[in-house]
């Protein structure tokens, strides 16, 4: 189930921050301006009341992104310095009468096998990728 999240959720989703990328990488702090912003939405995922993962969302204009693409933009070279080529996903469309069957995440996955195995494609895996 997922949840918006929440302060009290915050030392939770530190700890599984510190697991996956150390620690430190996110504050506590940053963490709370997520909490109740319109420009900034956290999400959660739980199950058996423990929470099992996290997204967070910074939502921009296009002129903010372009500044903060253009500022910070080492983490996207870092991420893609390893392929040689970059596929970007433009659009996933099924017809809605088949809409949430698995079919937008089999073409994903289909097209990942097609492409060459030197391109980089969205950073998804095809069962994290649901756009719905």
């Amino acid at each position: 189930m997922f949840h918006e999240l929440k302060s009290h959720h915050i030392p939770e989703v530190i700890q599984i921050s510190n697991q996956v990328f150390g620690s430190n990488f996110i504050s506590p702090n940053e963490l709370k301006k997520y909490c109740g912003s319109t420009s900034k939405k956290a999400f959660i995922i739980v199950k058996k009341k423990l929470i099992l993962g996290f997204i967070t969302i910074e939502i921009l204009s296009l002129k903010k992104l372009h500044q903060v693409i253009l500022k910070e933009n080492e983490w996207f070279i870092n991420l893609c310095k390893p392929q040689n080529k970059i596929a970007l996903i433009k659009q996933v469309v099924v017809v809605s009468s088949e809409q949430k069957k698995g079919f937008g995440s089999q073409l994903v996955k289909y097209a990942k096998e097609q492409t060459i195995n030197d391109v980089f494609m969205s950073g998804m895996d095809e069962e994290s990728y649901n756009p719905y």
